[in-house]
């Protein structure tokens, strides 16, 4: 096996955002060939937030899905957030939905319901109220607290107007 472990630390020790996706790009080309230990420190690296580069983690997240799949499935749902993060941040909501779909369908109680309201969040932004009411719903029942955050949400300002939006936050605030 290969030692990556030196490149794990310097790719983690970076002061910039792309060195260390940059670093964990490389590392990913060569994941097979890593200890397991030193596997599983790849993926758990991936769970940073990248919102100071998101296109350049969405393509390095992308690539994670299939050996975090070996690895550590149970973070794939981690992987699928952080990507629709990640494409918020690069301002592409429809990618967006797509990757909190993929978190949601893998573990729908993600950090209690987080999945759903992002989601509904990109919704909101897209001025789709049948859907972001819907997620905001499905995001309340797992957590109550997601109103508080609905309530003053920017990417919820196209759809805040709409009187099922105010009837679902006046029933939980």
């Amino acid at each position: 096996k290969w030692n990556g472990g030196e490149l794990f630390e310097t790719a983690m020790n970076h002061h910039s955002t792309l060195d260390r996706l940059d670093a964990l790009d490389t590392l990913l080309d060569r994941f097979d060939e890593l200890a397991e230990q030193e596997q599983r420190r790849v993926v758990g690296a991936l769970g940073n937030p990248w919102a100071d580069e998101p296109k350049r983690a969405l393509e390095v997240l992308a690539k994670a899905i299939a050996p975090c799949l070996r690895v550590n499935p149970g973070f794939v749902t981690m992987l699928y957030f952080q990507s629709g993060y990640a494409a918020d941040q690069a301002g592409d909501p429809h990618r967006s939905i797509e990757l909190y779909s993929k978190a949601i369908e893998t573990n729908p109680d993600f950090l209690n319901g987080i999945g759903y309201y992002n989601r509904a969040c990109e919704y909101g932004l897209l001025g789709q109220a049948d859907e972001a009411v819907d997620d905001l719903a499905n995001a309340l029942e797992k957590s109550t607290d997601w109103a508080a955050r609905a309530a003053t949400s920017g990417h919820m300002a196209k759809v805040r107007d709409d009187p099922r939006f105010q009837a679902i936050l006046a029933k939980h605030l």
